[in-house]
């Protein structure tokens, strides 16, 4: 991360003391609610994910930059602020050293959301409905992250072929979660299995990163709607954090 921006990071309490006292930390791509609900819908859906995140007994955190800073674990008045503007740019890491000496207001895109969480020692990161552009987090050079997202099932990335030749070399893995039943992510079993695969992973490739994807697509017409995939992941990733902290292999 560019020696500018670590300056001008700023970590909530709440998440610092769960990054260092090894308790589970969910990182929640903020800019992909924006980006697909209105206010006060999108308020609703963040603070629906936050609940879903802590009834599992884990800490939610977000990533926003405001008036210059690069915020970790928004607070319930950022959030409001940030859901209430409608036209809030989305950064990628090249962006980001002008807007903080600018002291601007702005969204991060998942690449740069991604490392960001990684370079604070948030390993477990979560976004909704992703297309064709997730192959640009497979060039991160992140170690040990663990994104859940949700796809549509025509998205070339997960053909084999393109797994084989940019996935692997890249240091990611993809573990593609296909099924029919649409509440399959809210199964514990499921979860337990995904830990172990993740579990054997990490004894062969201890820095090796993951995607988990949930590969089908959901109607955002209805915002409520329990089956929208970023509460479904969101449910996963919880889980998995417990699981990680409680068994030493999230070390950060």
């Amino acid at each position: 991360m560019n020696n500018i921006i670590k300056n001008f990071l700023r970590v909530h309490l709440e998440a610092k003391k769960a990054i260092h006292s090894n308790t589970p930390i969910v990182g929640i791509d903020f800019s992909f609610v924006l980006n697909n609900f209105t206010y006060p819908d999108s308020l609703e859906v963040f603070k629906n994910i936050s609940k879903i995140v802590r009834k599992h007994k884990a800490i939610p955190a977000s990533i926003a930059i405001i008036d210059g800073v690069v915020k970790f674990g928004l607070t319930n008045d950022e959030v409001e602020m940030l859901a209430i503007k409608n036209d809030l740019p989305v950064l990628n890491k090249n962006d980001l050293p002008f807007f903080v000496l600018n002291n601007r207001t702005g969204l991060v895109d998942l690449p740069c959301c991604i490392e960001l969480f990684n370079s604070i020692g948030i390993n477990i990161i979560v976004t909704g409905v992703v297309d064709n552009s997730l192959e640009n987090v497979f060039h991160l050079n992140v170690e040990n992250t663990i994104l859940i997202c949700s796809t549509s099932c025509d998205c070339s990335f997960l053909s084999n072929n393109y797994i084989k030749n940019n996935c692997y070399k890249n240091n990611f893995s993809i573990v593609n979660l296909t099924k029919d039943n649409p509440q399959f992510l809210s199964d514990i079993n499921l979860v337990d299995d995904l830990y172990k695969v993740l579990k054997i992973n990490n004894k062969i490739y201890p820095k090796r990163n993951t995607c988990i994807v949930n590969k089908n697509f959901y109607d955002y017409d209805n915002f409520s709607d329990t089956n929208l995939p970023i509460y479904a992941n969101i449910k996963v990733a919880s889980e998995l954090s417990i699981l990680y902290c409680s068994n030493g292999i999230n070390k950060r």
